[in-house]
């Protein structure tokens, strides 16, 4: 993926700890561990599974107090690991680049995406061959990310033509919901 897709960043609209109602808000330590999440997460998991061969997702959530991205989530194998709190530095990440941009990148050569080898890790699964990262945007809240992989050639193209973007869109209004809910809060 070459750095020229990302020449039209403007700086990012909000962060997550500007959520109304709070002064701060580390979206991924109140949620990393709940099972309402991993059952969200999941699900979109699953009805993006009708439309795409997807070897490994991940969720992960931005920190703008500390600048680094929370992996809290990863599906691989089949099986869901949750309550995980892998933290990396968003220097030279092609993740935080994407997140920043505020629009979804396919990429079918998914071994040049990243230098940063934590990064491709999370990214991608053995063999990838294609590769989605979309941003998770509440009211303007750049809150995190939702990467996809699969071994499968060109597989999400058919996202950037709209194909599960509503089943995403739904994922978030609920994320986003769950991190204004008063209860959050207290």
């Amino acid at each position: 993926m070459s750095d020229n897709i990302f020449n039209d960043y403007d700086g990012p609209d909000r962060t997550p700890d500007s959520f109304a109602g709070a002064d701060t808000i580390n979206p991924s330590a109140g949620l990393s561990g709940s099972r309402e999440l991993g059952a969200l997460f999941s699900k979109l998991i699953n009805r993006l599974g009708r439309f795409y061969a997807i070897d490994k997702a991940s969720l992960s959530f931005y920190d703008g107090t500390t600048g680094r991205l929370r992996v809290t989530h990863i599906y691989e194998n089949r099986s869901l690991k949750a309550g995980l709190a892998l933290n990396f530095s968003v220097k030279r990440s092609t993740m935080y680049q994407v997140l920043m941009q505020g629009y979804p990148v396919s990429d079918n050569y998914p071994e040049h995406i990243s230098g940063n080898i934590i990064e491709k890790k999370i990214l991608l699964s053995s063999g990838a061959r294609s590769v989605l990262i979309v941003p998770l945007v509440f009211e303007g809240v750049r809150m995190g990310l939702l990467s996809l992989a699969s071994v499968n050639e060109s597989v999400f193209g058919l996202y950037l033509e709209g194909i599960g973007e509503g089943m995403v869109a739904d994922f978030v209004e609920k994320l986003g919901e769950m991190l204004n809910s008063p209860a959050r809060h207290a």
